[in-house]
């Protein structure tokens, strides 16, 4: 039986570089099409978990595109610069661009919407504790500049959205945790309403039984 013949180094196909789409589609950042920018940034978007670090250095350019409300990549600058600055954990950052997405945030899957996700909700959290005290929040050092550009409005839906989950699952007892925590009276009534549970109830009173009632929000 003969021997097939030795493949010739020119005929084995390299590796593909995976950063190589990324890197075609950054070159077209700079086009003067504001469709054929916003066609790119949109086609970039599934290569950022491998690439983000190719697109680091485009971060203030994303966000002049991301504020210009005349630019029809607006969008899609600000789900890539987010995504880039989840890649660098800064969440803050990541959660101020990711808002501007018009509903992703709420339903959106995967670890970086969860990340988003969590974010907004500490955020809640923590505003809502402070406001009850009479304080000025506790939101990490680092990304307290971003924090204070998100307006509490631009929070809710994706707050609503939680709480929504939540009442689908049946777990009541995480959406009564979360609003106490937030010292919000009328989610956490709402919430042991729906419950309608002697548990959930227990749970409650056991969470609260060391705060004043005044510390507590009506809205």
């Amino acid at each position: 039986m003969l021997a097939p013949p030795p493949l010739h180094p020119s005929s084995v196909s390299a590796p593909a570089d995976p950063n190589a789409q990324a890197l075609r589609l950054i070159s077209l950042l700079t086009e003067p099409s504001p469709e054929l920018r916003r066609h790119a940034l949109t086609a970039l978007l599934p290569h950022l978990d491998s690439s983000w670090h190719l697109v680091a250095d485009r971060l203030p350019d994303l966000e002049a595109c991301a504020e210009d409300p005349s630019d029809p990549g607006a969008d899609a600058a600000a789900a890539v610069a987010s995504r880039v600055y989840f890649h660098l954990g800064e969440m803050m950052d990541a959660l101020r661009l990711a808002l501007r997405t018009h509903g992703e945030a709420e339903a959106g899957r995967g670890p970086y919407w969860e990340c988003v996700r969590s974010a907004a909700v500490g955020l809640y959290v923590s505003r809502g504790a402070a406001a009850a005290a009479g304080a000025v929040p506790a939101e990490d050092e680092d990304g307290a500049d971003a924090a204070a550009e998100i307006a509490d409005g631009a929070l809710l839906p994706v707050v609503d959205a939680m709480f929504r989950r939540c009442y689908a699952r049946g777990d009541y007892q995480e959406a009564v945790g979360v609003a106490l925590e937030a010292r919000d009276a009328v989610r956490a009534r709402e919430a042991l309403e729906r419950a309608g549970s002697p548990a959930v109830l227990r749970y409650a009173l056991e969470h609260v039984s060391s705060v004043p009632a005044r510390a507590f929000r009506d809205g």
